[in-house]
C-alpha cells in the first residue's frame, strides 16, 4: 500500500502542493479548528482518540474548506432545515432538488444553462479536494503523533483530501472510512475494485448519500486501508456520546468516525489492533436538534430504568459512618437494569486486597475509604469514588457504566474525590495519596 501511494500519489485530482496552496488561499477566511480529547471515551475505546472538530468550522464544512461560503446552493427538499438556514445566513440562494443524485446533478445543469455559472462540484473537484486536504496539515501539526485517521466517507472529497496530505506527510499511516450501512455503495466499490452505485440509499446520515466520483475513486481506491460500514443506531450513539461526554453537538454523518471505532467490525479485526492514536474527523455541525433531541430522549427512557438497589445505599451508609467497611465494589445487573452491591471489604483489609478484588476484564463502580496523615501530621479520611473501566471489557458495557456513572454516583451522597481507570496504574496507591492530599 505504501508503495503503491508513493508511486502514483502525483497522478491524483490533488497533492501536497496544491494542498498547500490551498491552505494559504483560505486562510483568511477559516477557523484553525481544535482537537479535543475524552479519557471517559478513551476508556471506552480502549485507544487514545483525538477528535478534530470541523464541525465547529464558520460557515458550512464543505464552503469554508474550499471556497468562500457564497453563491448557489442546490440541495434536496430532504434537507435538514438547520443546513437550510446556514447557507441562507451566510449569503447563498437555494435552489431545490428531489432527493438524489441524479435529481441534484440535472437541477444543477439547469442552472448554469440559464446563468452560466460556474460549477463547484461538492467533491469530485480537484480544488475540493485540496482544500478538504489542509484538514490534515491542521491535525498532524497539532498530534503529530497519530497513526490512524478516520473520516466519513460519501462522495469521498473529504476523505481523498485527508488521504492525500497525510500518506504525503507519513506514509504509514493509517486511512479508514465510516460509512453508513444504507448507504455502502463505497464499501462495495472498494471490494469490487470498481465504482458501485445504489439503487437508493437509506440511512440517517444524509451527507453521506452520494456516490464516489471519477476523482475521489483512484484516491479511495489506492490510498484508503479500510471502510467500516455502521448501522443507524451506533450513529446515534456516537452523537448522543459526543454531546454527552465531549460537549459537542455534531450531525449523524459527523459522529460516523466515532461509530466506526466503537463498532466491533473495528474492534474485532485484528489488522488494526495496533492503530493506537486516532484522528477522527468530526465534519458536520449542521444538526436537526429534534434528531439529537429524540436520541437523547431515547436514552435517557432507557437510562431511567437504571435503578439502584437499596443495599447500595444502605452499605455506603455504614461506611461513612466508620461502622463496618473498608470498600464497596458495585456492579451493574444489565439484566435487570440495576445497580448492585458485589463485595463489602472489611476494615482491615488494604487497599491491595481492595485493587485485586476488581475483574481484570469487566467494570466496575467502587467506594474506598481512605485513611491518611496529613503533613500537619492531621489524621483525616476522604472517600474515593472509582469508575473501573479496563481496556479488555466490552465496549458495550463500557458505555453502560459511562452513561449511568453520574447518576448512580448522586445516589451515594458523600463520596469526595472521583478517579477514573483503565488499569491498576491508574489507580495506584501513590495516585490515591496524591489526589487525597
Amino acid at each position: 500500500m505504501e508503495a503503491k501511494a508513493q508511486a502514483s500519489i502525483n497522478e491524483y485530482a490533488a497533492d501536497i502542493s496544491s494542498i498547500k496552496a490551498a491552505e494559504e488561499r483560505i486562510s483568511p477566511y477559516v477557523h484553525k479548528t481544535p482537537v479535543l480529547s475524552s479519557e471517559t471515551l478513551n476508556s471506552i475505546a480502549g485507544r487514545k482518540l483525538y477528535f478534530k472538530c470541523e464541525c465547529f468550522q464558520k460557515g458550512t464544512f464543505f464552503g469554508c474548506k474550499t471556497t468562500r461560503n457564497s453563491g448557489t446552493h442546490s440541495d434536496s427538499k430532504n434537507a435538514p432545515k438547520c443546513k437550510v438556514e446556514n447557507v441562507m445566513r451566510y449569503g447563498g440562494q437555494i435552489i431545490w432538488s428531489e432527493a438524489n443524485v441524479q435529481s441534484r446533478e440535472e437541477v444543477a445543469a439547469k442552472v448554469l444553462q440559464d446563468t452560466s455559472a460556474v460549477l463547484i462540484h461538492p467533491y469530485n473537484d480537484g480544488r475540493i479536494i485540496s482544500g478538504q486536504g489542509t484538514i490534515s496539515l491542521e491535525l498532524l501539526e497539532q498530534v503529530p503523533h497519530i497513526d490512524t485517521i478516520i473520516v466519513p466517507i460519501s462522495g469521498g472529497g473529504l476523505i481523498s483530501g485527508v488521504a492525500l496530505a497525510a500518506k504525503s506527510i507519513n506514509p504509514a499511516i493509517r486511512i479508514l472510512a465510516a460509512e453508513p450501512k444504507g448507504a455502502d455503495d463505497a464499501a462495495q466499490s472498494k471490494a469490487t475494485g470498481s465504482i458501485v452505485t445504489l439503487p437508493e440509499t437509506k440511512t440517517i446520515a444524509d451527507g453521506l448519500r452520494a456516490f464516489l466520483g471519477n476523482l475521489t475513486w483512484p484516491v479511495v481506491r489506492d490510498l484508503v486501508d479500510d471502510i467500516i460500514t455502521v448501522d443507524d443506531q451506533e450513529i446515534v450513539e456516537a452523537m448522543r456520546l459526543c454531546y454527552e461526554i465531549l460537549k459537542v453537538a455534531v450531525e449523524p454523518s459527523g459522529a460516523i468516525g466515532l461509530a466506526a471505532i466503537l463498532s466491533n467490525s473495528f474492534r474485532n479485526n485484528p489488522a488494526w489492533n495496533n492503530c493506537n492514536n486516532i484522528g477522527i474527523i468530526l465534519s458536520g455541525g449542521n444538526l436537526d436538534l429534534d434528531v439529537l433531541w429524540e436520541s437523547i430522549n431515547k436514552r435517557a427512557n432507557s437510562a431511567s430504568g437504571m435503578s439502584v438497589h437499596d443495599e447500595c445505599k444502605l452499605r455506603f451508609s455504614d461506611l461513612k459512618a466508620k461502622r463496618n467497611y473498608r470498600f464497596i465494589i458495585f456492579k451493574i445487573e444489565e439484566t435487570i437494569q440495576q445497580v448492585v452491591v458485589e463485595k463489602l471489604g472489611q476494615p482491615d483489609e488494604s487497599y491491595d486486597d481492595f485493587s485485586s478484588s476488581l475483574p481484570d476484564d469487566e467494570c466496575r463502580y467502587a467506594v474506598y475509604d481512605f485513611d491518611f496523615i496529613t503533613n500537619e501530621n492531621c489524621q483525616k479520611s476522604k472517600i474515593f469514588f472509582i469508575a473501573w473501566s479496563p481496556d479488555t471489557s466490552r465496549v458495550r458495557s463500557k458505555m453502560v457504566y459511562a452513561s449511568s456513572k453520574d447518576g448512580f454516583k448522586r445516589e451515594l451522597d458523600g463520596t469526595q474525590v472521583e478517579l477514573q481507570a483503565t488499569e491498576p496504574s491508574e489507580m495506584s496507591i501513590d495516585i490515591v495519596k496524591s489526589r487525597a492530599m
